[in-house]
């Protein structure tokens, strides 16, 4: 069926185009007031400097591969500050292997 044929014809109104003219959005409250400037940027759970230069804990971390990120410093910072006595690790099955390995370090440098 044409347009024709159902009672319309192709000369009828059409509804002008908004395209031209975008809606504006709401982007915040008129009377907002601006915000006062924060404090520095504060890292709160920097990991200290005894973990981080530990040479036992370093030199034992080479023996992981270098293409993954283990964050073995801050699992040990995390294990010290909340003083934990038992800890879970959790990995992907490709990285199992290594899950003796990374016990064996995070034992030694919590003792």
């Amino acid at each position: 069926m044409t347009n024709d044929a159902m009672g319309e014809s192709s000369t009828s109104q059409k509804k002008p185009s908004n395209a031209s003219k975008p809606r504006k959005r709401f982007v915040g409250s008129k009377s907002a007031t601006p915000s006062k400037p924060g404090l520095a940027s504060v890292v709160a759970n920097q990991i200290p400097p005894e973990i981080l230069q530990d040479t036992q804990l370093n030199s034992a971390i080479k023996q992981l591969p270098s293409n993954y990120s283990f964050e073995i410093h801050k699992t040990i910072h995390h294990i010290r500050k909340n003083n934990s006595k038992m800890v879970a690790l959790q990995m992907p099955e490709g990285l199992q292997m290594f899950a003796c390995t990374i016990t064996d370090i995070i034992e030694r440098a919590d003792n």
